[in-house]
């Protein structure tokens, strides 16, 4: 009787044991799997946010003078490729952000981002939206007869054009009805060669989309310490 308890009790004790180094393993495990990069995080990134009425248009650039800041703090080249404020108040921005690793840093931030104010003020929203930069070995082939090129002369901030050697460029994809421009970079083949990314970009989104059907999460910010990243 006593050897067949103590057999119990050392059955007890080795189960108890094995479960302790289970659960130990596990969480070294799913720590691994944490650090294990994304398929396209080592990448740059284009993130673009939008915003509407003035209070949206608001945030929208505390946004955009946020991430512009982070990205500089952290060396990463920052290049507005387009910037829009219509007369509705209305706010559209695209930056390229480069470094290794910039789409892993900021895949996370693709969200609906609200600041919910006190009282009765409506909250203000924008959303961002990020994508990976394509490169070659993604094969995304695009026929030049599919895309509509509109080339215009550049705007100062005050509506007046820029000099005529230097154009904005507008690329629709006409099978997706993917529009993209690009202005800003100096030069007329610098915004062609902006914008043609930011199209690979979006037609590499638009391949993975099917795999990412899920909406963007809503991410509250509170007035008083709106933090981000």
């Amino acid at each position: 009787m006593f050897l067949c308890e103590l057999q119990e009790l050392a059955d007890y004790a080795l189960v108890a044991e094995f479960r302790a180094n289970l659960e130990a393993l596990t969480a070294r495990l799913d720590g691994l799997r944490r650090q294990i990069p994304g398929e396209f995080d080592e990448r740059e990134a284009i993130l673009t946010i939008e915003a509407k009425a003035y209070e949206g248009m608001c945030w929208g650039r505390d946004l955009l003078f946020r991430y512009m800041k982070q990205a500089e703090r952290h060396g990463r080249r920052v290049q507005i490729y387009s910037m829009s404020e219509s007369v509705d108040f209305d706010l559209s921005v695209t930056m390229r952000i480069g470094g290794l690793n910039a789409f892993g840093w900021l895949k996370g931030e693709r969200a609906l981002h609200r600041l919910d104010r006190e009282g009765d003020r409506p909250a203000m929203d924008a959303r961002v939206e990020v994508l990976a930069v394509a490169v070659s070995y993604d094969e995304i082939y695009v026929d030049e007869d599919e895309v509509e090129i509109i080339e215009h002369r550049e705007c100062f901030s005050c509506g007046g054009p820029r000099p005529d050697h230097v154009l904005a460029v507008r690329l629709r994809h006409l099978s997706t009805e993917t529009n993209v421009w690009c202005s800003g970079q100096g030069a007329t083949h610098r915004n062609r060669a902006g914008a043609w990314t930011w199209l690979h970009a979006r037609l590499l989104h638009l391949r993975r989309a099917s795999a990412e059907k899920a909406p963007p999460p809503v991410r509250h910010y509170n007035s008083r310490s709106p933090e981000i990243i």
